[in-house]
Formats: C-alpha cells, structure tokens, sequence
C-alpha cells in the first residue's frame, strides 16, 4: 500500500468489520481491512458460534435489509443444512462456522477495492485537530497510511481507539461471563432432540452438585448442531481464567467429554474442534450517546437509526447464570448512529460489540446480525460524509 493512497481503515475483521469493509468498497472507497489473528470471521468463525442472533425479528421475518439479508442468502446458498431455526422467542440462523468462514473469505475475494491484512494490528495512530490523520499496522508487513479518511474500530475492544487516548473505552461495568464452546461428532441424534436433550442438562447440574464434576460445568449447554450426530458443547466460564489459562478451559472440557462418554447416546462422540473463549464483554466507547437498558426494554426509536433490533437482554453472569429479558412484544429498539460515533472525534467511528452502550444494552446487540448491521450503517456513514 502507498503512503499517499487514501483509504478508509477498518480495524477487525469479525462480522462489524467486515460488514463495514464490503459496505465501503461497494460504494468506491479503497479500504485497508487490518485483522491481528490469522483468518477473518471474528468470534463467529473462532468461537463456534452456529446460531446467529440479530438477523430476524420476532416473527422470524428479517429485521435489517441490506448486507445482513444478502448475508442469509449466501450463507443459505452455500450449505443445504443451513437453516432458519427458533429458540423460544427468537429467531436465529443455524450455519456452521466452517461454512460463515467460507462464504466470507469468497466474499472478501471479490472485492479488490479491500486490502486484508492477516496477522497485522494498528499500532501507532497519529490524530491532528481531533482527526485521525496516519496509523501505523505492525505484522508481517509494517505499512503506514498518512492520508486516513476515516477509522472504524471493530475489533469488539476499542483496541485502536486506546492508542487514541485510554479513556476511550470504559471498563467500570460487571462483567459477563466467557463462552468455551466445543463441537462432538458420532453422538446418537436422538439424545439431541427435546426434551433428550435437557434430560442430559439435569443429569450434569446434578453430578455438579454431588462434586462429581467441578462446579464451572455447572453452567453447561448442549445444542444439537447443524449435521446429523453433531453437539455444540457451551461452557461457561470466567473471562479472566478463559483469557489466561488454556490449560484449566482444556480440562474441564475433557473432564466433560469423559463423563459424556460414559453415557450410552455419547458413547461413540469424537471431539471435532474445540473454539476459543469468546469474550462477550471487553468494555464500551465513549460515544456521542449511550444506548440503554431502558431504550432497549422500552423499544426506543430514534432519527438518526442505525439499525433495528430485537435480540432479548442476554447478560450471563458467572454466578448466576443467564440474565433474559426481551423488548416489547412484535417490536425492535433501533441503536443510533450517536452510539457509534466515537466522542470528540472528527473521524473515528466503532462498530460491533464495543460501541456506546451500557452492558444490558450491549448484552442483547452484540449478536452476529446486529454486528453486520452496526457495520454497514457506519460505512454508509462515512461514505457520505455525514456528521454528528
């Protein structure tokens, strides 16, 4: 990349990211797409997520048009056992991760306007007169961009905004649990149906309680997944520990597929990959407006929307376990573009589970759909020039 060329730069290539980044190309910028691990997809991909909240409303008709529905089509056109599927009041999107990773990679190809830089992160932002004007991406290349239009933190962390100033990204809220998901294969798929599947549920809170099996497994749930004989395993588990101890995370997961095995439906499970914590909660930006709880609960609407959504408050707590509570009946929230343009900055914006809202706020809008809407209205934003 040239010194000189002027490009927009998204950092993180999750589904915020990435959103933003196809979104900004389509409408004839040149963008510099930084990612620090060595493949896109962001927790979805990394994480195992298979079902992707924010995409339907409660009726199970899309919420958001644009990049989000084209999204769908892809993910749907490119795997026969994706599918639209509800959970109790919601209505998600059941694809594997193998699959979302794929049609995302195709995706990025097609756009040449995109540069992806894999196993790269900003280092060193450079901001004049309350602008973003250079930034230096540290990696396997080191390039630096001295003529920035704008900057999109997506990175779920405000990982470039702390390089701004600190400050930026606030860290004073309870923080929710982390997710260790795992994936077996060979396991009799009738034991994955309800209500088999809670029965096996009961079966380990109760060897939890007798100290059979360590108390973090308290939390577990088991998902039927997208093929036949296949289980998303969650856990739940500290943040901090997930963050810094692979080794405990590992053996509590085989501590579980040992006593799953034991059971005749597990007997034949083979562990098929196991994801990395996903952090569901890394602080907020400071932005224009803070999104709340209450907007949230209340279905707030506001002038300048971003996007729509109607995901429950989803807060999971480490002790207690999960905290639900959904919008009003057949209605949605919308976040406004306020809670996504980072304060005091000409130019700087966030998107994704990072942007300015309280954590109850955050804890229903960090979902794949709501992320990719997040990202397209950011871009849009951008491109047009609009400032708030």
């Amino acid at each position: 990349m040239s010194d000189n060329e002027k490009s927009l730069v998204v950092s993180g290539a999750g589904a915020a990211g990435i959103s933003a980044a196809i979104t900004a190309a389509r409408m004839g910028r040149p963008v510099l797409l930084v990612e620090k691990s060595q493949s896109e997809g962001g927790t979805v991909t990394k994480s195992l997520i298979h079902t992707l909240g924010g995409i339907f409303d409660s009726s199970g008709e899309f919420i958001n048009n644009g990049i989000t529905k084209e999204l769908t089509e892809r993910l749907l056109g490119a795997d026969s056992f994706t599918k639209t599927r509800q959970i109790g009041r919601t209505w998600t999107l059941q694809c594997s991760p193998d699959i979302y990773e794929k049609v995302i990679k195709d995706w990025l190809n097609e756009m040449p306007q995109i540069k992806l830089m894999l196993n790269n992160f900003i280092s060193a932002v450079e901001v004049d007169k309350g602008s973003v004007k250079s930034i230096a991406v540290t990696g396997d290349k080191t390039a630096v961009n001295s003529n920035v239009t704008a900057l999109i933190d997506a990175t779920g962390k405000g990982e470039a905004l702390r390089l701004i100033n600190p400050d930026l990204v606030i860290n004073n809220e309870p923080k929710a649990s982390a997710g260790l998901i795992f994936i077996l294969r060979g396991v009799d798929p009738d034991a994955l149906r309800f209500p088999n599947n809670v029965k096996y549920l009961h079966h380990i809170r109760s060897e939890v309680k007798k100290g059979i099996l360590p108390p973090e497994l308290a939390g577990t749930w088991i998902d039927q997944g997208v093929y036949e004989g296949e289980c998303y395993v969650k856990m739940t588990v500290d943040a901090d520990i997930a963050q810094t101890s692979s080794g405990f995370t590992d053996k509590l997961r085989d501590d579980l597929i040992s006593f799953l095995r034991a059971l005749p439906a597990f007997s034949n499970a083979a562990l098929y990959k196991t994801g990395m914590p996903g952090k569901r909660d890394s602080g907020r930006v400071a932005g224009e407006y803070c999104l709340s709880y209450e907007d949230v609960i209340n279905a707030r609407k506001f002038s300048d929307a971003a996007c729509r959504c109607a995901w429950p408050v989803e807060f999971w707590d480490q002790g207690k376990g999960v905290f639900l509570e959904y919008p009003k009946e057949n209605d949605y929230y919308e976040i406004p573009l306020r809670s996504l343009k980072v304060h005091s900055l000409k130019n700087v914006w966030t998107a994704g589970k990072c942007f300015s809202a309280d954590y109850r706020a955050r804890s229903s809008a960090r979902v794949a759909g709501c992320c990719w809407a997040m990202g397209e209205a950011v871009a849009k934003a951008v491109c047009r020039g609009l400032v708030l």
